[in-house]
């Protein structure tokens, strides 16, 4: 929608990876303060490296597939600790994983490109100007998946809301 932007990933307010879309632009993000100022890389979907599932099949669309973000997603994302290896942004479709876009580090970059591994799953949405009309997002299940962590050191948390829908002020407390 028009002046909305929303993001849901594994971010906080300085590291992180997250799918957005702002206004009617799908992106995916790295979010980074390594060098002591926040930068958020933003790569739009016609510029995504794997799939841009525009529709149009090719090398730039080998899945053919037309995304639609008014239908229910399964967002994925993927990346190895250390601040220094790839993050894969990818979608689950029909049963099979369509990588949307890569972002290589090893080699590449001078500093890791996040303070930390471990960061809050979010989901923000903010309207960035007057919008006609409500503004939704919907989650279903968010889970985090972590390997070579010593012990067991997981922690589940979660909130429901039942059927019912959630309202949320505009007031930040």
């Amino acid at each position: 929608k028009n002046g909305t932007l929303k993001q849901m990933g594994y971010f906080d307010s300085q590291n992180g990876v997250f799918f957005q879309t702002n206004s009617t632009t799908f992106s995916v993000v790295r979010r980074t303060y390594t060098s002591g100022s926040l930068y958020d890389e933003v790569i739009d979907q016609a510029n995504f490296n794997m799939d841009t599932m525009d529709g149009t099949g090719g090398i730039r669309n080998p899945s053919g597939i037309l995304l639609d973000l008014s239908k229910h997603q399964m967002f994925i994302i993927e990346f190895s600790w250390l601040g220094t290896n790839v993050i894969d942004f990818s979608l689950m479709i029909n049963g099979k994983k369509i990588m949307l876009h890569r972002m290589n580090h090893s080699n590449v970059i001078l500093t890791p490109w996040s303070k930390s591994g471990q960061l809050p799953v979010r989901a923000y949405m903010e309207n960035t100007s007057t919008v006609a009309n409500s503004t939704t997002m919907s989650l279903t299940c968010v889970v985090v998946f972590s390997n070579g962590s010593p012990g067991d050191v997981r922690q589940i948390r979660s909130i429901s809301s039942g059927i019912n829908n959630i309202s949320i002020t505009a007031t930040e407390k």
